[in-house]
């Protein structure tokens, strides 16, 4: 699929976008603090069909989760090696909790869901949930060079289509990353990159 296909399609989630030049939470956390808030591995909440229009609540057994703490084991010695593990770490939980919520054979971008089998995911759905899985790591301890930020947003028609990304904040730096699942089919390592060259309008190259 070609990037301008997946931006052509991306346009189906705007409606549930915040207002142009806003970058935040991507959900209402007043009615649905499941979906993004407080995550464990024994409770969250992965958002499907796009716009999070589909929840599915999700427990992960110790021996479920106990592979993801593997990825950082031994630690990471500096931030850059975190990274690499933060990826390996989200494409490992896609794997991990695609059978359990029809997500399994979700597509890069949005034009392959059409018919594609299971439940297919947008940039708001895949950043919401890119956001709990980064959030549920941080709780956890294992994430010792970042923190689990917010979900940003880039586009608005001035610089191209809108499109959302989970984030993570290097300690010490404050620099931004972008931890981008939407780029490719369920269960591949995101992309992490840095979220000022991402807002500029990056794109993976395959």
């Amino acid at each position: 699929m070609t990037s301008s296909e997946r931006r052509a399609l991306a346009l189906a989630g705007l409606l549930a976008m915040p207002p142009a030049g806003r970058a935040g939470p991507l959900l209402d956390h007043e009615t649905q603090p499941e979906a993004i808030e407080s995550p464990t591995p024994a409770a969250f909440t992965i958002c499907a069909d796009h716009g999070c229009a589909r929840r599915s609540r999700v427990t992960l057994p110790t021996a479920a989760w106990a592979p993801v703490r593997h990825v950082f084991a031994p630690p990471p010695r500096d931030a850059a090696e975190e990274r690499a593990r933060i990826a390996q770490a989200i494409g490992l939980l896609e794997r991990i909790v695609g059978p359990l919520t029809d997500t399994a054979h979700d597509r890069a971008g949005d034009l392959n869901g059409f018919t594609a089998p299971g439940v297919q995911m947008d940039c708001i759905d895949e950043s919401t949930n890119t956001t709990t899985y980064l959030r549920m790591l941080e709780a956890d301890g294992l994430l010792a060079f970042h923190r689990a930020g917010e979900p940003q947003g880039r586009g608005w028609f001035v610089t191209g289509f809108p499109h959302w990304t989970a984030s993570v904040v290097e300690r010490g730096t404050g620099r931004g990353w972008a931890v981008d699942s939407w780029f490719h089919d369920n269960g591949r390592e995101p992309p992490v990159v840095p979220l000022a060259e991402w807002r500029a309008g990056w794109e993976p190259k395959d």
